[in-house]
C-alpha cells in the first residue's frame, strides 16, 4: 500500500536508472508502466502478480542481466521495446519469431521477429498476445494468419507493413489495441 492506498500501477519511469537486482510486484498491480524499469542493468530477477494485465511501452528495457521473467497469463498488452535489450532473457524462437512465456506456456507473447526480410511468417499455435511493433517494418510480408489463441494485438504490431495484401484475424481476438495497429498497411 501507499498512503493507505492499495498499488495498482507501477508508474511512468518509476525505477528508471536505479540500481536494482531483485522485485517481486504484488498482487493487486494491473500496469507496469512505460519505461517503469528502463535500464535497470543490474536487475537480475523479477516477479510478476497474477493480476498484471499491461506491461507498457519500454518497461524493462536495457535491463541487460535479466535472465528470466514469467509473464502471468492475466497480460493482455505488452507495449513496444517492452524486453529490448534484456541480453540475457532467454526468449523462445519459432517461426522467425521471439516468444516469452511462462512455465505452462513458453509461446504465451510474441514480441519480436528475428528478421523483417521474409515474406511469411507463422504465429505459434499457442499464443496469446501479439506485442507492440512486433512485425513493423515487415515490409516483404504479405499475409498472415493469427491462431485462434491469440485474443490481444498490441499497438503498432503490423505498422508499416507495406506489402501486407491479407490477414485473417479469428474472432478469438477481443482486443485490437488502436489505430496504429495497421498504419502504414
Amino acid at each position: 500500500t501507499y498512503n493507505g492506498a492499495p498499488v495498482t500501477e507501477i508508474y511512468d519511469n518509476a525505477f528508471k536508472n536505479k540500481s536494482i537486482t531483485s522485485i517481486i510486484i504484488p498482487e493487486g498491480v494491473t500496469t507496469i508502466g512505460n519505461s517503469a524499469f528502463y535500464y535497470c542493468s543490474s536487475l537480475t530477477s523479477i516477479e510478476l502478480p497474477n493480476s498484471l494485465t499491461t506491461i507498457a511501452r519500454g518497461a524493462f528495457y536495457g535491463c541487460g542481466s535479466l535472465t528470466s521473467v514469467s509473464i502471468p497469463n492475466s497480460v493482455i498488452t505488452i507495449g513496444y521495446g517492452a524486453f529490448g535489450y534484456c541480453d540475457k532473457l532467454d526468449f523462445k524462437e519459432c517461426g522467425n519469431a521471439k516468444y516469452i512465456g511462462n512455465k505452462d506456456n513458453e509461446y504465451f507473447a510474441l514480441i519480436g521477429i528475428t528478421n523483417k526480410n521474409y515474406s511469411t511468417y507463422t504465429i505459434h499455435e499457442n499464443t496469446k498476445v501479439i506485442a507492440g511493433f512486433a512485425f513493423s517494418l515487415c515490409t516483404r510480408m504479405t499475409e498472415i494468419v493469427i491462431p485462434e489463441t491469440v485474443i490481444s494485438i498490441c499497438d503498432g504490431a503490423f505498422s508499416n507493413c507495406s506489402s501486407l495484401e491479407k490477414i485473417v484475424i479469428p474472432s478469438s481476438v477481443t482486443t485490437i489495441e488502436n489505430d496504429y495497429t495497421f498504419y502504414g498497411c
